[in-house]
């Protein structure tokens, strides 16, 4: 079994470090967010048996006070497409109209939780959980390669989580229930400008904002029905934080496992699967299932290794699924945590493949969308 579990490792880290030169999908899109924690992010984003945000049932394992803080990074990038023809009007290929990159900085979150001797546990999150950053510029040119305008289309905001829960361990290490209030409140802004060489042209400048509010309920349990196999699941309600389809954050259910190898220097396996009933806000959406899987290898005393690999539909079309794969590794020494996590991933459509239109997509017939998600967590028990 140890053979197998390194064999698995070193295969998963292979495919993680030949994405890279891939690049993937594009999470500025402002769907719900994964892994916000290093640990978790490197595990392929196998959170149900891991971020009490998620399922808060994990508040009641452990005793005593847990702090965790985490910060990140986004690097996102997107190239758009147009199909050229020859003169029989035969496609021949693709020409890149717009590439573009950007990095921005993902908000820090904070984890607070406390575990009482009498198996009760309070917990606080405070962390971002849909992200709306978004650069799209590109120079628009005649036949004869003459720029005629610009363009910039920008998004920025963020819709913020602040959750509180509570949990109650039944049995020592055997079941745990929770349940957690999850209050959203954010900020999200939208401009949009044309600007024309020609000055007989009127420039286009369009800007518009609006705040973002709502609440709801989740609630999980997790078990030990034997020595090495840990289970979880938690449900949350559907939640309008505005006034439009894509101000919801749908109603989400998932289960997960962690499975631990008898080995000397245990490796354990991190499974879930997260369904989120976005159909249920729109007919123009799609229902989403998100698989996740995760390796982590204890080398030596203190110190993991950690891999995953991540399958997840569109709401926007069951056609465009996005597949990603991560790494990172985790320190602990003297109550002190350090955590790491890299997310690769692609995501590709043609323009026939989304029921919804993106802006600025006119003649447009390709979309290349990539990410690199990095992620830091400090943490601290005792």
């Amino acid at each position: 079994m140890r053979k197998i579990g390194f064999i698995l490792i070193f295969f998963m880290m292979f495919c993680s470090l030949l994405s890279g030169y891939s690049l993937p999908e594009s999470s500025a899109s402002g769907e719900c967010v994964g892994a916000v924690t290093g640990k978790y992010t490197a595990l392929g984003g196998s959170v149900i048996m891991g971020e009490n945000w998620t399922n808060p049932a994990l508040l009641a394992r452990g005793s005593g006070f847990r702090i965790k803080v985490g910060a990140g990074l986004l690097k996102s990038g997107e190239k758009r497409k147009k199909s050229i023809f020859d003169v029989f009007d035969n496609r021949v290929g693709d020409i890149t109209v717009a590439d573009n990159n950007y990095v921005f900085l993902e908000p820090t979150y904070l984890s607070l939780s406390y575990t009482s001797n009498f198996h009760f546990a309070l917990g606080l999150n405070l962390l971002p959980v849909v992200n709306f950053d978004y650069r799209y510029s590109r120079e628009v040119r005649d036949d004869f390669y003459v720029l005629v305008k610009s363009i910039l289309d920008e998004g920025k905001g963020s819709l913020y989580l602040g959750n509180v829960g509570v949990a109650y361990e039944f049995f020592r290490e055997k079941i745990s229930v929770g349940l957690g209030v999850n209050l959203y409140t954010g900020e999200k802004e939208w401009e949009y400008n044309e600007d024309y060489v020609d000055p007989s042209y009127a420039d286009i400048n369009e800007v518009f904002s609006r705040t973002l509010s709502g609440n709801g309920v989740i609630v999980g349990i997790s078990a030990n029905p034997i020595t090495r196999i840990r289970l979880g699941g938690f449900l949350s309600t559907k939640t309008n934080t505005g006034d439009y389809e894509e101000d919801y954050i749908p109603q989400r259910a998932g289960l997960g496992a962690a499975i631990t190898l008898p080995n000397r220097l245990p490796a354990t396996f991190f499974v879930d699967a997260i369904f989120e009933g976005w159909n249920e806000i729109s007919d123009n959406y799609e229902d989403v299932l998100k698989l996740h899987l995760g390796i982590q290898h204890e080398f030596t005393s203190g110190f993991d290794g950690r891999f995953g690999f991540g399958y997840e539909t569109s709401y926007l079309s069951k056609n465009v699924p996005r597949v990603f794969f991560t790494c990172g590794c985790g320190f602990e020494k003297a109550g002190y945590v350090f955590d790491t996590g890299i997310k690769l991933c692609k995501f590709s459509f043609r323009s026939d493949d989304i029921s919804i239109e993106p802006r600025d997509m006119d003649g447009v017939t390709m979309v290349e969308e990539s990410l690199i998600k990095l992620m830091f967590s400090i943490g601290y028990h005792r």
